[in-house]
């Protein structure tokens, strides 16, 4: 009874693996493909502006190549943990590329609280999030990382020569023999309440995080929810 067991989760372990396998070569396939079309449609214009077919394959070879970031480090997530990774890396002489689904760096404190005082970071008795922030792309500044943002890291590969494969829900392809995940609790969605219509008054009165607190001054104002930030912005 005990061997059959074993053998059983055993068996079960494979097939998730296997599953898993598959998927992460699905989606690598799907990321290729868009590029390779992306590349030919890049081939057939330059072909009818220069009509010249050589010129028109090595631009559409140029493009492919661009295509693929590569990089030293690759850091999956541009809040605080993920910029300050940028300085240590840069002390080392280390290039760095981040991604990150918000369009802006800093993470949530940047997205969701910029005008909140925080209290935990060594140094700092209190400092504004946002404030933070700006501290620390300053601080990074000299080391010049570049960012893939508003996109979602999907997936993550490991290759023959021991470097990875990151590949964003859009598609862009990074290559790196280093990857650093500095995600906090994950990719950033509102959690909006389940109201058919709310889709309606968002930006037009239904707000899911405060930014800038000067511009609810002197209005009457819901709050709705019981967590710590809806208590801390009351």
């Amino acid at each position: 009874m005990l061997v059959e067991l074993l053998l059983t989760r055993e068996k079960t372990k494979r097939k998730t693996k296997q599953i898993g396998e598959e998927k992460i070569s699905r989606s690598v396939v799907k990321a290729i493909s868009w590029r390779i079309i992306g590349t030919l449609d890049t081939v057939i214009i330059a072909y009818f502006i220069t009509n010249t077919f050589q010129q028109a394959l090595t631009i559409g070879l140029i493009e492919w190549a661009s295509k693929m970031i590569q990089t030293d480090i690759l850091i999956i997530g541009a809040g605080p943990v993920g910029l300050f990774t940028v300085f240590e890396a840069g002390l080392m002489q280390l290039r760095c590329h981040i991604i990150d689904s918000i369009t802006q760096a800093g993470g949530q404190l940047k997205e969701i609280y910029p005008k909140k005082p925080i209290y935990d970071i060594p140094g700092f008795p209190s400092v504004l999030a946002g404030d933070l922030i700006d501290n620390l792309e300053k601080q990074i500044e000299p080391f010049q990382p570049s960012y893939t943002l508003g996109e979602r890291a999907e997936t993550v590969e490991k290759l023959t020569d021991n470097t990875f494969v990151v590949t964003t829900n859009e598609g862009t392809l990074h290559k790196a023999p280093v990857v650093i995940i500095a995600g906090g609790l994950g990719s950033f969605e509102a959690r909006k309440p389940k109201l058919d219509s709310i889709t309606f008054f968002e930006k037009k009165g239904v707000e899911f995080m405060i930014k800038d607190p000067n511009l609810y001054l002197n209005k009457k104002i819901i709050i709705s929810g019981g967590g710590d930030s809806a208590l801390d912005w009351a």
